[in-house]
């Protein structure tokens, strides 16, 4: 494979791209998490989140539909893996939020200078061959 499919490359024993990535999202959701678990108790219940999520404007039936969603086992607390993966899964979310926005910004600049962006994308594909 070319170095532009193989992401994971490990150079003398450091952490491949993805990992690193991996890590530092967890390091993120594991700081927010302790934030949120007000009382320390390991698990984040229901009126603590929907209480931290006020702060950023969320109605309460917005507030608990988010809280629903993180908790997968539906035993009504965050457990720390719960707000990892749903702390991810928000990452890559906005992730390919902006990787969209991009995209239609390029195509629209590409537009707007007399380029059709799908006949530019299909002849730098071929280039790339």
């Amino acid at each position: 494979t070319d170095s532009f499919s193989n992401f994971e490359v490990d150079l003398e024993g450091e952490l491949g791209d993805l990992e690193w990535a991996e890590q530092h999202i967890f390091d993120g959701a594991d700081e927010m998490f302790r934030e949120i678990d007000e009382d320390g108790s390991g698990e984040v219940a229901q009126e603590e989140a929907i209480e931290w999520l006020g702060q950023f404007e969320y109605f309460d039936d917005e507030a608990l539909a988010i809280f629903r969603r993180i908790d997968k086992n539906g035993d009504g607390a965050w457990t720390l893996e719960e707000f990892r993966e749903g702390y991810r899964d928000f990452i890559s979310r906005l992730s390919l939020q902006s990787a969209i926005l991009t995209r239609r910004k390029h195509d629209d600049i590409l537009n707007q200078l007399g380029f059709d962006p799908h006949s530019l994308l299909l002849y730098t594909q071929e280039l790339v061959r």
